[in-house]
């Protein structure tokens, strides 16, 4: 996530205002606050995140700006958010909007609806409840006269949330969202205040509606100084930017998305700085109409020498200001093109083939994923009887293994037993029973099982141990006869010997 100013505007409509019967000073109706589609800034709210906090909407404020008719040239009108600087206690620099509340939502809920092309969506609604007392008179009687016109009123919604994901160029906003407000919009021109058109465009609805504006144009961002929500410090500024906007920003930053900077501010904006730089007499027959203003530019039209001319002047915008360059205008005409009707025929049948074709790729592609679904339908199931056999093969493994570890131990301690006896014949035949004992001597008996150099180490230990023998002398000792008698025997002798 970025940390940069985020664009979230929404737009409502009233269709119908019921007094409440029991109480006949309040009055009821119904609203759709977004549904859950792509909007036209880049931003979804899925029905799942929805579904998640859309508790948050209840008994939240309705709020309007009203203007009385003697401060806007004998009508009077509805104002937008009012924002303006202000500072709070600490004396910092905020946003602060100049509205004051004229109801509250008391309900929210997910449900279906069915636009005027008969196409149903899943979308957010909420039932609100206005306040008919004579505080609000003035007010509820401005609602109910652009009812009874079919004018229909525009509502916007502010929300704050503080954790997105960007997934090819689009922001999914996540949870946590908090819904703060609605707010009342000028509908209609009513001297000088012009239409208020917020930036979120969605079909309507029969009591209340929430609409999508084809362009996003302002947002206030705000920074949350503590990760705490248990006490979460606001401070909304929304002609600071933030100078790390490439850095990475932590996952509790809460943003507020207000609906400013519509399509009726930018025209109201680019009013206030013709009457500034124009003579009275000359900024008298001036008219901007909201469709001559474009991203770039706006024409607006003049009465001179006795006839009326239009006049092309570039200009920026920021998130909240609009700069008009009035040295820079240029004199234009309107230019319109007469197309004959063959062409136009020609272009709808061409239309109309791209349209067969895209509905043939369509089929084609369908096709496509019906294949492969039912492709990756045999392969899942090859891969369950695979997974299968795998797992009763480990079963079976794991049945064996205390038999294969008892008879490998078994063979083990014969093998090593036969190394004991050997080495121990051959120690004690050197003499060494004892060497045979020591720790270093069984250590390598141990090892000589699979180690050739412990081996060689036994060996050459055996070698050390055995002794050279000494050598004796060859000589016979003679010891002088004590007597000579009896040295011949005597016949007697002889024929005792050999005779029997």
């Amino acid at each position: 996530m970025e940390n940069k100013q985020k664009n979230g505007l929404f737009r409502s409509q009233f269709n119908s205002i019921q007094i409440c019967d029991n109480d006949p000073s309040i009055l009821k109706g119904k609203v759709i606050v977004h549904g859950f589609d792509e909007s036209w800034n880049g931003q979804v709210i899925t029905e799942e995140i929805c579904a998640e906090n859309m508790n948050t909407l209840i008994g939240k404020r309705i709020v309007c700006k009203y203007i009385p008719a003697e401060d806007n040239g004998g009508v009077d009108a509805i104002g937008s958010h009012e924002e303006k600087e202000g500072k709070n206690r600490d004396g910092d620099p905020i946003i602060v909007t100049d509205t004051i509340a004229i109801g509250f939502i008391e309900n929210a809920y997910i449900d279906d609806y069915t636009n005027e092309d008969g196409i149903t969506k899943r979308v957010l609604w909420a039932d609100v409840v206005l306040w008919n007392d004579d505080k609000y008179a003035n007010i509820v009687g401005l609602l109910q006269e652009w009812l009874s016109r079919n004018i229909k009123i525009h509502m916007s919604v502010e929300y704050l949330y503080c954790n997105y994901n960007v997934i090819e160029g689009v922001e999914f906003i996540q949870s946590p969202i908090i819904y703060v407000s609605h707010a009342l919009l000028n509908s209609e021109q009513r001297g000088d205040c012009a239409e208020i058109l917020p930036a979120y465009d969605e079909a309507q609805l029969k009591s209340l509606s929430l609409n999508e504006k084809e362009q996003w144009n302002k947002a206030i961002s705000q920074l949350i100084k503590s990760q705490n929500w248990s006490n979460i410090d606001i401070n909304i500024n929304k002609n600071i930017k933030n100078s790390k906007e490439d850095d990475k920003m932590a996952e509790n930053l809460l943003y507020k998305a207000l609906c400013e900077l519509s399509h009726g501010d930018i025209r109201e904006k680019i009013m206030t700085a013709l009457s500034k730089t124009m003579t009275a007499e000359e900024f008298n027959y001036v008219w901007v109409s909201n469709y001559g203003i474009y991203d770039t530019y706006f024409v607006y039209e003049n009465y001179e020498n006795n006839k009326y001319v239009y006049y092309k002047v570039p200009y920026t915008k920021t998130e909240t200001e609009v700069t008009v360059d009035l040295t820079n205008k240029v004199l234009v005409e309107r230019d319109e093109v007469w197309i004959e009707v063959s062409a136009v025929q020609a272009s709808i049948n061409e239309l109309n083939t791209k349209i067969v074709e895209r509905d043939n790729t369509i089929t084609l592609l369908n096709e496509t994923v019906a294949n492969l679904t039912s492709e990756n339908t045999e392969a899942s199931n090859k891969l369950i009887v695979a997974t299968d056999s795998i797992a009763e093969l480990s079963k079976q493994v794991n049945e064996m293994k205390p038999v294969v570890e008892k008879f490998n131990k078994e063979k083990y301690d014969e093998t090593l037993n036969a190394q004991k006896a050997k080495y121990e014949e051959k120690f004690i035949a050197l003499n060494a029973k004892d060497k045979y004992e020591s720790k270093e001597v069984q250590e390598l008996i141990v090892k000589s099982l699979n180690d050739e150099k412990a081996a060689l180490s036994l060996n050459l230990m055996l070698v050390d141990l055995v002794k050279p023998i000494e050598k004796k002398d060859n000589k016979v000792p003679i010891e002088p006869a004590k007597s000579l008698n009896n040295l011949i025997e005597t016949q007697d002798d002889f024929e005792k010997r050999y005779f029997v």
